[in-house]
């Protein structure tokens, strides 16, 4: 019922109570005369009844108010839980900025203990730096009246939340005067570290990119320089009339090759450690054969330089070991050649010796490569070993190379579990360490005397050879490499056709390139092994030759059933030694 009806009927029930009042109190004076006491009875009895409707009616308007004040008590309690529980934090603010209710979300993002019994400003929990950015944003509430947001760090003290978004709004009186700020809390300190690692993946993303564009640059220059190598001699090669100017450019050409070959391998060592897919062998070896044979191996580069070059092997460490010949062999190379290039004067030492190790099975050997080279500026010792990471980059650099020999070098270290480091001084030289844990071996260096000879030239027995080969070129140089050799050579384009020629003649080895048309090497090689037709010569030494050369190619075409593996391009030194162990039966 509305307010003014109300007002109105309580008006009406106060006159008639008064004038019941006068009517039942009024004195007699003349005395009861019939007509006016009946009069008089009338007019109570008729206020009596207006009375009784009155009440009833305002019964009824009692009972609706109580009604509506339990109804207010109900939402009161329900916008209290919600308030106290909500998700997000709700804090009110007295005129004077203190604090005079806060719910329980809030008082979990602000580090509180327990709500506080006397107001207090909010600014204690915040960081000093945004004191004014909190401030400014009430004082803009207030003055636009519309509802400001501003995002404010914690202070290092209130964990766990260290960031807030906070939405402030100014609550007014009928003056239009601020009585309160009621603010929301919301913790985003999750969303703010998830921008910074956000920033901090783009940093890297750009940085990679950056790498990728100078690697790029980089292999541009590395493989064109060969390849311009190569053209250039042949070139040369095709105008010169003199046999000695053709042989020398003919030398120029295969040196070319050799670094452009080189430069591929490093590549694909780089994919293999990063793939985690390179394996470490473990043969015995002679190191004090593999020390003197890099001393071989680097005199003639060194003395070009007029450098001189030094093997020191403490006469303590023993001869034989078990270990991956071939990669100690690539680090160390990568090492001497490194100090080689990057030394203009003085000399190069290579020092052997070894260490105690905690393993009572394996010696801890240790390797110093030490030059009097330009040394590396500090800046760069902490990236030296990254790929494509060199000392001096850029246009004017004075030293070619990809900048993968010392990343190759360090994986390759760490997988044989040992560890590497430099110790380096600008413009006085540096050296690198390299220590390892190998297993001495107990043996005898197999006398491969009486066949190591014939291996390598491979010209003890008469072969026929069967060449599968699809590519032109690739058809040319191995015919006329195996018939250097002294042998003869069939020469096919697909595996079928090794299949036919097989099915009329006998021939001592085939050399089978994997990707061929029709059908692939791998597919020959199974039905040689396996079909009842070929059972006579199922037992033929198969050689892959092909460009496959990534991780796990050579034990996959191994596993089809082939005997060895050379990778193209094919070097005549491998030929020969491939083809010497078919003369001599030793596959």
């Amino acid at each position: 019922m509305p307010a003014s009806t109300t007002d109105g009927k309580s008006a009406r029930f106060s006159a008639l109570r008064r004038q019941a009042a006068e009517l039942i109190g009024r004195p007699e004076k003349a005395g009861p005369s019939l007509p006016s006491f009946v009069d008089k009875g009338v007019d109570i009895l008729d206020l009596i009844t207006e009375l009784d409707v009155y009440q009833a009616e305002l019964e009824i308007q009692n009972q609706e108010l109580q009604e509506a004040n339990e109804n207010l008590d109900v939402l009161f309690r329900e916008y209290t839980d919600l308030y106290d529980n909500a998700p997000c934090g709700y804090v009110t603010l007295n005129a004077e900025g203190g604090i005079t209710k806060i719910n329980e979300a809030a008082i979990r993002i602000l580090g509180m203990t327990r709500k506080q019994d006397v107001p207090e400003p909010l600014t204690p929990f915040l960081h000093p730096q945004y004191y004014g950015p909190y401030h400014d944003a009430l004082s803009q509430a207030g003055q636009q009246g519309a509802v400001q947001h501003v995002v404010l760090r914690l202070s290092d003290t209130r964990p766990p939340a260290s960031w807030i978004r906070v939405d402030a709004v100014a609550k007014r009186n009928q003056t239009k005067e601020v009585k309160a700020w009621r603010l929301s809390l919301t913790d985003i300190t999750e969303l703010k570290n998830a921008e910074a690692e956000l920033r901090k993946a783009k940093l890297l993303a750009d940085e990679a990119n950056k790498t990728k564009s100078l690697f790029l640059a980089n292999m541009s220059h590395e493989i064109r320089t060969p390849l311009n190598g190569i053209m250039g001699m042949l070139q040369l090669i095709k105008m010169a009339e003199d046999d000695e100017i053709r042989n020398e450019y003919a030398n120029y050409g295969i040196g070319s090759c050799k670094r452009l070959t080189c430069l591929i391998g490093d590549i694909l060592d780089l994919s293999k450690v990063e793939s985690g897919r390179l394996e470490i062998q473990s043969t015995p070896f002679n190191i004090h054969d593999l020390l003197h044979s890099l001393e071989e191996l680097f005199r003639d580069i060194a003395k070009q330089k007029e450098l001189g070059l030094f093997v020191n092997i403490d006469p303590r460490l023993p001869q034989d070991f078990l270990g991956d010949t071939y990669r100690i062999q690539q680090v160390l190379s990568n090492l001497l050649g490194n100090a080689i290039k990057f030394t203009e004067s003085g000399s190069i030492t290579l020092e052997a010796t070894y260490l105690l190790s905690q393993h009572h099975d394996r010696k801890c050997v240790l390797f110093f490569v030490t030059d009097t080279g330009s040394g590396i500026p500090d800046d760069k010792l902490q990236t030296l070993f990254e790929p494509f990471v060199q000392a001096s980059e850029g246009l004017t650099r004075r030293h070619q190379g990809a900048g993968l020999g010392l990343a190759i070098s360090k994986n390759l270290v760490s997988l044989m579990d040992g560890n590497m480091c430099v110790a380096s001084e600008e413009g006085a030289g540096s050296t690198f360490h390299v220590c390892l844990p190998l297993t001495p071996a107990e043996f005898t260096a197999q006398c491969d005397s009486g066949t190591s000879s014939t291996q390598a030239d491979g010209q003890c027995r008469h072969l026929k050879v069967l060449l599968a080969e699809d590519e032109t070129s690739n058809q040319i140089v191995g015919v006329k490499l195996i018939k250097a050799q002294g042998h003869d050579v069939t020469l096919v384009e697909n595996g079928e056709r090794v299949l036919e020629e097989m099915r009329r003649d006998a021939f001592d080895c085939i050399l089978m390139d994997i990707q061929m048309p029709v059908m692939d090497g791998v597919e020959a090689t199974s039905a040689i092994r396996s079909d009842y037709e070929f059972r006579k010569q199922a037992s033929i030494p198969i050689i892959a030759l092909t460009a496959y050369a990534m991780a796990g190619d050579r034990d996959k075409f191994i596993a089809a059933g082939m005997n060895d593996y050379l990778a193209k391009p094919l070097h005549v030194t491998s030929l020969k030694v491939v083809l010497g162990k078919v003369a001599n039966k030793l596959y």
